[in-house]
């Protein structure tokens, strides 16, 4: 399993850091990740898969405190092989949303039929922290919950949080790398509570960064670029240029640094070569 975007055969209900309680020295904090189809869990957001059960497999789902559920399996599920998994959310509410979602798939596996929801709102595609980067002095850059569905992108106050605004899919325009661990949405109209219409979003490690970049790119196909050496979307060209490729912000201080050596020994301007990039 990876963490490619969801299909249209399987419905991504919720994903975010769950810790499994073993015991004393023990207990770690995963990324989980439930679809309709499998559990899954990863050593953390857009990391490497530790242990995946289908959904059929899931036994029975209850609270055993506040912050806690139980999870009991007919088959082992994970690295300890064992059949039942005692997991701790951040927040009562966190919980019961991960305690709603499994009792969804449990009432779905009486009667038989798959996962649907309503409406393309409701189907999610990706969700989890993100800092949204604040570039002005006078602004403190904050961790906020972002959900991506087939319709809109949202933000809330974290997880399982107070709402804070959204855009839809359809007012996005560009979405695209700005360094190895950052992007950049910007949209047609406002849609931040300060009435910005771009937004730079930091991610903790590049392989998040690519994450949803990919979720994105299957949205919103010829608005993203999700490589740093991809040609520029032709909306986030000028019109006099031909051609335009992302390089990092350390790749462009390195080139910059170089052909300031270069003029300095006098040897004219240097082109950029394949090895540069």
């Amino acid at each position: 399993m990876s963490f490619d975007p969801p299909t249209d055969k399987e419905t991504l209900l919720c994903e975010g850091y769950l810790r499994k309680i073993r015991g004393w020295g023990q207990n770690r904090t995963r990324w989980f990740r439930l679809s309709g189809k499998s559990f899954a869990y990863f050593t953390k957001d857009a990391g490497e898969l530790i242990g995946s059960v289908a959904v059929g497999e899931i036994e029975s789902v209850k609270s055993v405190s506040k912050y806690q559920l139980c999870i009991t399996t007919t088959v082992p599920f994970g690295k300890s092989n064992m059949l039942e998994m005692v997991l701790e959310a951040p927040s009562e509410t966190v919980r019961e949303r991960w305690e709603s979602s499994l009792g969804m798939l449990q009432l779905q596996k009486m009667d038989g039929g798959p996962v649907a929801f309503g409406s393309d709102e409701d189907t999610l595609v990706a969700e989890g922290y993100l800092i949204k980067v604040q570039e002005s002095l006078l602004a403190l850059s904050r961790t906020r919950w972002f959900c991506l569905t087939r319709a809109r992108f949202s933000y809330f106050s974290e997880e399982g949080g107070e709402f804070i605004a959204y855009c839809p899919l359809d007012n996005i325009t560009y979405v695209g790398i700005e360094d190895e661990t950052t992007f950049k949405v910007t949209a047609m109209q406002p849609f931040t509570k300060t009435g910005a219409a771009a937004v730079v979003l930091a991610c903790r490690d590049t392989a998040e960064r690519d994450r949803w970049l990919r979720c994105f790119d299957v949205l919103l196909p010829g608005k993203v670029c999700v490589s740093q050496y991809s040609p520029l979307p032709p909306a986030a060209r000028a019109e006099t240029d031909h051609f335009g490729v992302h390089i990092s912000k350390s790749q462009s201080e390195k080139y910059l640094a170089q052909h300031s050596k270069d003029e300095g020994m006098s040897q004219g301007n240097r082109f950029i070569r394949d090895g540069d990039l």
